[in-house]
């Protein structure tokens, strides 16, 4: 006689009715939280869709942005020809286009810069500060273009008679180690210290100029400002630093 395996029908039975009971489960949650549910999906689709048309538009701007700087470099290069008050004028008017409508683009950083140029052209000396200072906190990241602003900044207050302002200002230029312009913005606080009456820190930012940029064209300047504001004995003072620089 053949042995017949006993199954309990409750064991037969209980992962079926698991499975039953948790499809019913999420039947029911789906049924209770439509509502919910749709408007989760509705969220996120409208996030997808707002993120394309941010990039979209973005884009949209860039060429616009880029369109309008084009006609603004021409008013304030030139084109070939000698530019005018009107010109720059032409130029200032695009390049505030460019920040007021477009703030967000590539162009925008290049705008700042040569509005502030611009107003400096044409003698508007408070309207380029308030560029510049605008610049500089808006495009910190800018490494190509920040030791310049700070160094048009400087000629902005020297152009109105403002040394101290104009001082901190080349200073600041010469202090970012990635600048390319240190040694001019080195040499310009040492003439405006010279104009302060302030002789020893002036040959202290021209020695500075002959033994970081040995190779300058204004390490040779540096060395005619020493030579005259110290005399035989700045020129001695400077041959000795020279030569313990060599050693």
């Amino acid at each position: 006689m053949a042995y017949k395996i006993k199954i309990d029908p409750k064991k037969q039975l209980k992962e079926p009715d698991e499975f039953i009971s948790t499809m019913e489960r999420l039947v029911l949650f789906s049924r209770e939280n439509v509502k919910h549910l749709l408007v989760g999906f509705a969220i996120v689709f409208a996030i997808g869709v707002a993120y394309g048309v941010f990039n979209i538009k973005g884009r949209m701007d860039d060429k616009k942005a880029v369109r309008l700087e084009y006609d603004a470099s021409r008013y304030y290069f030139g084109s070939g020809r000698e530019k005018t008050g009107q010109d720059l004028k032409k130029a200032i008017e695009t390049y505030q286009k460019i920040l007021s409508d477009y703030g967000r683009s590539s162009s925008a950083p290049i705008a700042s810069y040569y509005l502030g140029n611009a107003h400096m052209e044409i003698k508007e000396y408070d309207a380029a500060i308030n560029v510049y200072k605008v610049f500089l906190e808006r495009y910190p990241e800018r490494r190509d273009l920040v030791p310049l602003v700070y160094q048009r900044l400087g000629y902005a207050y020297l152009a109105k008679g403002d040394n101290q302002n104009a001082l901190e200002s080349f200073n600041k230029a010469a202090g970012l180690e990635f600048a390319k312009i240190r040694d001019q913005s080195l040499y310009e606080s040492g003439r405006i210290l010279e104009q302060m009456g302030n002789k020893d820190e002036a040959i202290k930012k021209y020695k500075e100029i002959i033994a970081g940029f040995p190779s300058s064209p204004y390490s040779g300047e540096a060395q005619a400002k020493i030579k005259g504001l110290g005399g035989d004995q700045g020129a001695e003072e400077l041959k000795k630093d020279d030569q313990k620089n060599k050693k």
